[in-house]
């Protein structure tokens, strides 16, 4: 098996056979690493032309239309939809090669031997090194003029993306949006007995501004 991406540097490959990210008879495991730095890289150096790039894209071109028509792919093409999407159990897979007659995987992943091509996604960090951004993305920071000071936002935030400023005359709001789940969340919210928290009534401030002010 063959993992490239994120999956093929970053992810433990034995730990994600065991999870079916690789296949469980898989008995040599590859991981490539992250292709798309790798092919930047060759770009910015100019080892690779764009146009060259071009020209490779259009080869790989399908020129028709293909459809499955074996038999044996449509079914396990159909198991693996049923078990990623649509929330089959592990534990029914083997039951459901029966119904086709095929064969069984491994209950247990086999012993796989992992081969790693690269030890980090920048193997030449050059002279300057590298940069990490602490608090990448933006802070919201809102008003809350009827806190009560209860602190159930606090506590219903999952990712402790949210903090109370004690300031006058107001308490403040402050969160990290590269941590927060946002409208797709909205506990802090829902939580709020007084209603004074609402995100929608947040003022977005870049994150240098924000260590400007402090």
């Amino acid at each position: 098996s063959f993992m490239s991406g994120a999956s093929g540097l970053y992810v433990d490959a034995l730990k994600a056979q065991r999870i079916g990210m690789v296949s469980p008879g898989s008995r040599n495991i590859i991981q490539f690493g992250n292709t798309s730095l790798a092919l930047a890289k060759e770009l910015t150096i100019g080892h690779i032309e764009l146009d060259d790039l071009r020209a490779f894209a259009h080869r790989l071109r399908a020129k028709h239309c293909m459809f499955a028509t074996s038999e044996v792919f449509k079914n396990i093409y159909a198991i693996e939809l049923s078990l990623w999407t649509y929330g089959m159990p592990m534990s029914a897979y083997n039951d459901m090669l029966d119904i086709y007659n095929l064969p069984h995987l491994p209950t247990e992943p086999v012993k796989a031997n992992i081969v790693r091509r690269v030890k980090r996604d920048i193997p030449d960090l050059g002279t300057l090194g590298v940069t990490v951004l602490k608090d990448p993305g933006m802070i919201l920071r809102g008003v809350l003029k009827d806190c009560k000071q209860c602190n159930k936002c606090l506590r219903s935030c999952p990712e402790d993306a949210l903090t109370i400023e004690e300031v006058t005359p107001y308490p403040m709001a402050v969160i990290r949006s590269d941590l927060c789940d946002g409208t797709a969340c909205k506990r802090c919210e829902l939580v709020c007995p007084t209603h004074t928290m609402s995100l929608k009534n947040m003022r977005t401030v870049d994150t240098d501004e924000s260590q400007g002010k402090a």
